[in-house]
């Protein structure tokens, strides 16, 4: 009895160890944004070194409706986004 609870033990060890590179496999980032789903054809997102996700802002900001432009002498980016106009009252 000993014997199969050590060989079921040693099983199960095994079977857990081989099983954590599975776990650690990296899926893609995907954006959504207003329920449709950005493609980026120059960059993809990534998860830097300080696990931060780093996306490229012109098509997310040109999915949230903003106008983005790149100065390249500068390397800065202009980005402007339209409000709608919009009140609340509680008044009826």
């Amino acid at each position: 009895m000993k014997r199969i609870v050590k060989i079921l033990t040693v099983v199960l060890i095994v079977t857990y160890l081989l099983s954590l590179p599975t776990l650690a496999i990296e899926l893609p980032i995907r954006v959504v944004v207003n329920g449709t789903k950005i493609n980026f054809p120059d960059a993809e997102p990534f998860i830097d070194e300080n696990s931060r996700t780093q996306v490229p802002i012109r098509f997310v900001g040109e999915a949230l409706g903003a106008n983005v432009s790149w100065d390249g002498n500068t390397k800065k980016s202009d980005n402007n986004i339209k409000r709608k106009k919009s009140s609340a009252s509680d008044r009826e």
